[in-house]
């Protein structure tokens, strides 16, 4: 090859390589392309054959070549506003769904993938579900609260709150360890359709239960902007949904917070809420600029079932 072949081909590549650097790299990496570009250009050959090698981590950025070279994880955190929920795909195609004022800490790297899942400052509880991708070279665990979760490629939802942390699994099956032991071989398997509850004290973990497509359903209402709940108490419903609005609640007989109330309401609406308790003969009154709703009983009106 001639020298002035040398540079034509040599101009080639480096337009190509100045390009792709121009559109992913910084300045003064630009400049080095350039440099050694300039450097092959007036290169002489002196009767011998020339190799060229083209390395594409020539191409690649710094910090990318640093995490796949070291395998050290590069940390990405995510957070879901207060009130909304977000959704997030990870680069190796695992999804996460944030539920309100939740955060997950995504670190990956070449023996592990790592999602820490933690309440944001606004909340004390953090919810996820997690559809995991499998991947039999890099384990997939959740740290939170007391425990981490092993994943081997499944569906399962988590929810850590001031009492603890709820485990439940949609499909496939989990492993729970004590957060910080890197033994995994004596983990408490989970499988699809159970569930666990791991106190945020060292008292004993509850017995595994099973769970059914409705409760499943109740779980993930919230993906939907709806929380539903079966016969709990209107004390329950109203701190479930402080989780996803802002408001004080107050009520003229204790006893309101023990009626029991079912069915399915707006985590953004407040009001269906309302009508039902209404149907309960429980009345309230909603300041919404004062953000303050008092409860009160309804009586003296027979007609609507209300002594």
């Amino acid at each position: 090859m001639s020298k002035s072949d040398l540079s034509s081909l040599t101009a080639r590549i480096g337009s190509f390589s100045i390009e792709y650097w121009r559109r992913s790299h910084t300045p003064g990496s630009l400049r080095i392309v350039r440099l050694i570009l300039q450097y092959t250009a007036g290169a002489t050959l002196v009767g011998s054959p020339l190799v060229v090698y083209f390395d594409p981590q020539l191409l690649t950025p710094v910090s990318a070549r640093l995490s796949t070279s070291t395998g050290k994880p590069q940390p990405s955190t995510y957070c879901a506003p207060f009130g909304e929920h977000r959704s997030i795909t990870l680069p190796d195609d695992t999804t996460l769904v944030l539920n309100t004022g939740t955060c997950a800490t995504v670190a990956f790297s070449t023996w592990e993938r790592r999602v820490q899942i933690d309440p944001s400052p606004q909340l004390d509880s953090a919810e996820a579900i997690l559809q995991v991708t499998h991947d039999s070279n890099r384990p997939f665990v959740v740290d939170t609260g007391r425990v981490s979760i092993l994943d081997a490629g499944t569906r399962f939802d988590v929810l850590t709150q001031e009492g603890g942390t709820r485990v439940a699994v949609f499909e496939g099956a989990v492993q729970i360890f004590p957060r910080g032991v890197s033994a995994r071989q004596n983990g408490v398997p989970i499988a699809a359709g159970q569930q666990i509850d791991i106190p945020s004290t060292a008292a004993a973990i509850s017995p595994i239960r099973r769970i059914t497509p409705q409760n499943i359903k109740r779980m993930t209402a919230w993906v939907n902007g709806m929380i539903q709940f079966e016969h709990q108490p209107v004390g329950e419903v109203f701190a479930e949904l402080e989780r996803y609005q802002h408001f004080s609640l107050k009520t003229t007989d204790p006893g309101i917070l023990n009626v029991r109330l079912g069915g399915g309401f707006s985590t953004t609406n407040i009001n269906s809420l309302l009508t039902a308790l209404n149907n309960l003969c429980i009345g309230s009154e909603y300041k919404e600029a004062e953000q303050t709703i008092t409860l009160s009983r309804i009586v003296g009106k027979p007609s609507a079932g209300c002594p």
